[in-house]
């Protein structure tokens, strides 16, 4: 059984209205190239032996999520725009949530009771913390393991299930939020639900967001 997380319309309206991380072309483009480097790197050296619409295509990708972590551009646009096939570029998307590097999410369809098109949140961006407490990410993660555990599958003698890749990306997050040194955020973007009281007490010992975030 394939278990999908689902937005609802506040959550997706939510998600679009907040402050861009990016906020002018600068800072997109930096933000771009920061998450191309992680898409690359999943990829290794066969990242250069995609085909060049492939890339652009992917290179759109991270442009699109600079802002706020996220894109929702479907598979049939990007493929369109480049020249490549829809399939394409749900083998790219699929190829990065099993490296970790993105987390797939869906929007509500509106015509019937199922899922619509997929927004897709890279984990290495600053905001990814905020859409994992948003939309509540960690506790869908572990109640999908443990109905995956438990729902029988195949015969009584089999041994070790396989794991779906769907859940890795989010559990590889809490090792990758922020890959380099030179990306690390200081204590000025620790989330707003954290206590400022506990954020200058514990500044002084833990100086990035991301440890005091974990913490």
């Amino acid at each position: 059984m394939t278990v999908s997380r689902m937005l609802s319309n506040q959550e997706f309206k939510q998600m679009q209205s907040y402050k861009p991380y990016a906020k002018n072309q600068k800072e997109q483009q930096s933000m771009k190239l920061k998450l191309l480097e992680v898409v690359e790197d999943a990829y290794g050296d066969a990242y250069y032996r995609l085909k060049k619409e492939t890339r652009s295509g992917i290179d759109m990708a991270c442009w699109l999520a600079a802002e706020r972590g996220f894109f929702f551009a479907s598979d049939d646009y990007l493929a369109d725009r480049y020249g490549i096939t829809d399939r394409t570029m749900r083998n790219v998307m699929k190829k990065l949530r099993d490296h970790g590097v993105i987390f797939t999410v869906y929007r509500r369809s509106t015509k019937q009771n199922g899922r619509s098109a997929p927004v897709h949140l890279f984990v290495d961006h600053p905001y990814f913390s905020y859409w994992e407490e948003l939309l509540n990410l960690s506790n869908f993660q572990a109640d999908f393991q443990t109905e995956n555990a438990e729902t029988p599958c195949g015969s009584k003698d089999e041994g070790t299930k396989k794991i779906p890749t769907y859940s890795l990306p989010l559990k590889k997050s809490f090792n990758k939020y922020i890959r380099k040194d030179e990306d690390a955020l200081d204590d000025s973007f620790t989330p707003s639900h954290i206590p400022k009281n506990f954020v200058l007490t514990v500044k002084p010992f833990f100086g990035q967001a991301k440890e005091i975030y974990k913490l």
